[in-house]
């Protein structure tokens, strides 16, 4: 293997030069719906208390590893399409480079302002774990693991190839009580 080249003024000047018009992005991941100008509780229940997750307590898994969920009472056919991506998530969550307990935070925020939103499906991108030092991809076991955690979360399943496979998962949510309500009219 070569050594690397040395990298000369000349190298950083050019360099400087290229980027030159380029503005950073946001720093959030979070790309949630538009939040609503004011949020009403639709529900009785107490919002969820933050679950704090040790690492300790996280079954590990493979980079490669397909994840799926369905709580009883969940059609195998809804599975299927969430599964083949029929069903189009309408908020997106993407986990790269956060720690743990971040993550678990902003997770948590997420799936709160979905529910606000109404929103169904979700996807969240956790990654593969492939760059990460430990033995077994982390953030993709946290969100395995929370997600089974959380009432508002029906199922779950890793997402088509082309939208991420392995690396992210799609998220069907309960439908809030409105919702329920207009349905039955």
């Amino acid at each position: 293997m070569k050594p690397p080249k040395k990298i000369t003024d000349a190298d950083v000047d050019l360099f400087r030069n290229a980027v030159a018009d380029v503005k950073p992005l946001p720093q959030k991941n979070l790309h949630a719906p538009a939040a609503a100008k004011k949020t009403r509780r639709r529900s009785s229940e107490p919002a969820a208390p933050i679950y704090t997750l040790e690492i300790d307590d996280v079954t590990p898994l493979q980079p490669g590893e397909l994840l799926e969920f369905a709580r009883s009472g969940i059609a195998p056919r809804t599975l299927a399409q969430l599964r083949r991506g029929d069903i189009t998530p309408t908020a997106t969550l993407d986990l790269h480079g956060y720690q743990a307990k971040p993550a678990q935070l902003a997770l948590h925020e997420f799936l709160r302002g979905c529910a606000a939103q109404d929103t169904r499906c979700v996807r969240i991108i956790h990654g593969k774990g492939r760059g990460a030092h430990a033995a077994a991809p982390v953030l993709k076991s946290i969100v395995n693991h929370w997600l089974r955690e959380q009432a508002q979360v029906l199922a779950f399943c890793s997402a088509p190839p082309n939208d991420g496979g392995a690396g992210a998962v799609y998220v069907m949510l309960k439908r809030s009580i409105r919702d329920t309500a207009r349905t039955n009219v």
